[in-house]
């Protein structure tokens, strides 16, 4: 899962998910 992360990562789209994730935790 490390490797999809960074892929992601450069991507720029790992930061949506992270910032959806902080939503729902709340």
């Amino acid at each position: 899962m490390s490797k999809t992360i960074l892929v992601v990562d450069d991507s720029g789209t790992f930061r949506q998910v992270v910032n959806m994730a902080l939503t729902k935790a709340g």
